[in-house]
Order: C-alpha cells, then structure tokens, then sequence
C-alpha cells in the first residue's frame, strides 16, 4: 500500500509539471499565432502595395515608350505582339528579381528565425519556422507572375487603344 501512494504522489507531482509547461507553452503558441496573423496581415498589404507600386512604375514606362509603340504599329506589328514584348520584359526582369531576392534569402533564413522567435521563447527554437520549401517558392512566383501579366495588359492597353497615327501626331 506504501508502494501505491508513492505512485500517485509522483503521478500528480508529474502532471503538476505537465500542466505548468502546459500553460507556457499555450503562452508561446498564443503569440506566435498572432504574430502569424500579423505576418500575413502585412503580406497581404505588401503585396496589394506592391502592386500598385508595379502598376505605376509600369505606366510610366510603357508611356515614355508610347513612340516606339506607335512606330511599331505603323509598320504593322501587331498589338498582341507588341504587348507580348512589354510581357517579356517585365518576366524577365521579375524573373532576376526572384532569383536575386531567394538567393539573398536562403542564406539569412537561419538569422531571421533566431531574431523572431528567440526573443519569444527565451531559448534557442529547434525549429525553422522559416523553412523555405520549393512548393512556397512555386506559389509566389506564379502569383507574382500573375500579378505581373495583369498589371501589363492595363498599362498597356490603355496606350495601345489609340490608333497609330494618333500616337504619331501626338509625337510632334
């Protein structure tokens, strides 16, 4: 009988601890979970930002290559053809851009993980909560390629609704 009350002491002394390291770490999930919550808030804002930003920045571009565009048409390129080299150019460049930016990153994952959750946990975190995969990669890109191809279609479709002989009396 002293052998069983043994046992239920350390068995409740035992889920003691388990229910204390129970509430810390429903402590550090809570947190985490928000600062979640916050990370895809921001990326959400960044990205519609971003677009924005791109759809500008692409305006001005084709705009300031309205000439070309018009001088194109005159010659009789197609507007399908002359979008189709707008697309190129803006792929290409987002393309490098992507490359660039995941090279950049890969490296620095390691930091940013033990910047961001070290201060949380107040130990070391074992986990990469930051482990980039290929299928995350995947994703990104063809939505930014989306994004992409949709803000060149309105900036210049805009430019290419006018007739070539608009474009080019607007030239003088």
């Amino acid at each position: 009988m002293v052998t069983e009350i043994k046992d239920i002491a350390s068995i409740d002394w035992k889920n003691h601890i388990v229910n204390t390291n129970d509430f810390k770490y429903s402590k550090i999930a809570e947190q985490l979970q928000s600062m979640q919550k916050v990370v895809i808030t921001l990326t959400i804002i960044t990205s519609i930002l971003g677009l924005v930003v791109l759809m500008l920045i692409l305006t001005l571009r084709i705009r300031g290559r309205i000439q070309e565009a018009g001088i194109l048409l005159a010659i009789g390129k197609p507007k399908q053809q002359i979008i189709g080299q707008f697309l190129l150019e803006a792929m290409i460049l987002l393309s490098l851009g992507f490359l660039l930016s995941t090279i950049i990153f890969l490296p620095l994952v390691d930091t940013f993980n033990s910047f961001l959750f070290d201060s949380i946990t107040k130990a070391t975190v074992h986990k990469n909560y930051l482990q980039p995969d290929f299928l995350h990669f995947a994703i990104l890109f063809v939505l930014e390629s989306l994004g992409t191809f949709v803000t060149v279609l309105v900036c210049s479709g805009a430019i290419l609704s006018l007739k070539p002989k608009e474009i080019l009396t607007k030239m003088s």
